[in-house]
């Protein structure tokens, strides 16, 4: 229970960092104009991920065959963000000034630290403090670090729960609401918002002083996704129908939802008034569900794309590898400059053990940036008689007299559909088949033709 109720909190407070840690990451060096430098937050810092991981910011700089240099740290608000941009040396703004793609990942500090500061003087005020503490004990800028270890979750769970179940008129009081309005929830406070007072105007300011390093580089502007998105089941297996946890979790999760989807229809209403400044969509892309809008049935997957519902010290908002993966798709699809080729970008992917299970919104950015490989049904990036096998068993399941189902998901399915009619059949896995013995004879040096190409030819 405590620990549940800690995870409410967290994920309440935004996915935010605390401390200041600098994670400068450069990519391979490669001569080329398409380099790109980061500035930000955790999340654009790499904040999570192992050292053989690989940060969004190197997914788009290999793909697009650049250079990266990192200036993002972990804890930063849109104010820390702008400072560290004042206050480049020489060489990093020749980096700045080299680049022809400048990415900004930055406000969920923002909003984390203001949310942080009024739910701990609302904690005073109900005296829900840890044994021993005061006010005088809340640090200036709080952060998750500071809730937990300030507030007492127990005397919270017994202010609103009675006979086990939630009082949802004591829970009503906790100010969620209110302070999401003060960060930029619409229609709830008639006061200036965070979003409008702090992180827009820096942000703006940060664009004029990178234009004064580089008058022509493309910036881009990384909305912030939703991080309270579980899995209906996972709530469900982990709490049943008890306590009405999943009503909470509801109300918690659409109010982050609609303040966060404010931020994202600000910050383009913004960047359409700049020049050269582009939204990357992240915001969507880990949503990713057929409307963007919120819908407690299909709350969205960020699940996928962090590790929110690993257990214990592994229990992360931050994005996973997944998560760079589909950032970075984000970013290049903005970008777009896009191609299919051997990077690490598209073998990423191939070697994710759950792509299948890649949320089928994302996965539309995913395909559009790394291009479809047609025949490459298990989506290994090669042409193997497994794809062939794969292919011919989609013909047989959708073939059955008694329950004719897809084996395959609607990526696999365009991989398998060869000649692009929308069936599946034996032709298809012939012409996979045939391609793969083709390109085993081919000799060395030999540049093979694309299989739509052999296929049309062998028509």
């Amino acid at each position: 229970m405590k620990k549940f109720i800690s995870f409410l909190l967290a994920a309440s407070m935004m996915s935010a960092s605390v401390a200041s840690i600098n994670v400068c990451a450069a990519g391979e060096s490669n001569d080329t104009d398409k380099d790109l430098v980061l500035f930000g937050d955790s999340i654009a810092s790499g904040y999570g991920l192992s050292s053989s991981e690989y940060n969004y910011g190197q997914l788009c700089a290999d793909y697009l065959g650049g250079n990266i240099d990192n200036f993002a740290h972990k804890g930063d608000t849109s104010k820390d963000m702008l400072e560290v941009i004042r206050n480049l040396n020489d060489a990093q703004k020749e980096k700045v000034k080299d680049a022809e793609y400048i990415v900004i990942s930055v406000g969920a500090n923002d909003m984390m630290r203001h949310a942080s500061k009024e739910f701990l003087a609302y904690a005073v005020e109900k005296k829900f403090l840890t044994d021993g503490k005061t006010a005088d004990d809340i640090p200036e800028n709080p952060g998750i670090s500071a809730l937990l270890e300030l507030i007492d979750l127990n005397k919270i769970k017994a202010y609103i729960m009675k006979d086990g179940k939630i009082d949802y008129n004591r829970a009503g009081d906790i100010p969620i609401k209110r302070i999401c309005g003060e960060i930029g929830l619409p229609g709830t406070i008639d006061e200036p918002c965070v979003i409008s007072t702090d992180i827009i105007p820096n942000i703006n300011s940060a664009i004029s002083e990178l234009r004064s390093i580089n008058s022509s580089a493309q910036i881009i502007l990384q909305t912030i996704y939703q991080p309270l998105q579980l899995e209906p089941s996972y709530i469900q297996n982990r709490f049943g129908n008890s306590a009405g946890y999943k009503d909470l979790l509801d109300i918690l999760s659409m109010n982050f939802h609609k303040v966060l989807d404010t931020f994202r229809e600000t910050l383009n209403s913004n960047a359409e008034k700049a020049d050269n400044v582009k939204v990357a969509d992240v915001f969507y892309e880990f949503t990713a569900t057929e409307t963007g809008d919120y819908n407690k049935n299909d709350p969205g997957h960020s699940y996928y794309f962090t590790n929110i519902q690993l257990s214990g010290d592994q229990k992360d908002f931050h994005p996973n590898q997944r998560g760079h993966l589909a950032i970075a798709a984000a970013i290049l699809d903005t970008i777009g400059d896009l191609h299919f080729g051997n990077n690490t970008y598209t073998n990423l992917f191939s070697k994710l053990k759950d792509r299948s299970n890649y949320p089928e919104g994302a996965l539309e950015t995913y395909k559009k940036v790394a291009g479809t490989l047609y025949g490459d049904v298990n989506l290994d990036n090669r042409y193997t008689t497994a794809d062939a096998t794969l292919a011919l068993r989609e013909v047989g399941a959708l073939s059955s007299p008694t329950d004719p189902k897809s084996i395959l998901t609607k990526l696999q399915q365009k991989a398998a559909d060869i000649d692009k009619n929308g069936r599946w059949t034996t032709t298809d896995a012939t012409r996979i088949l045939a391609y793969t013995a083709y390109l085993s004879n081919l000799k060395n040096g030999q540049e093979p033709v694309s299989i739509e190409e052999y296929s049309a030819k062998k028509k």
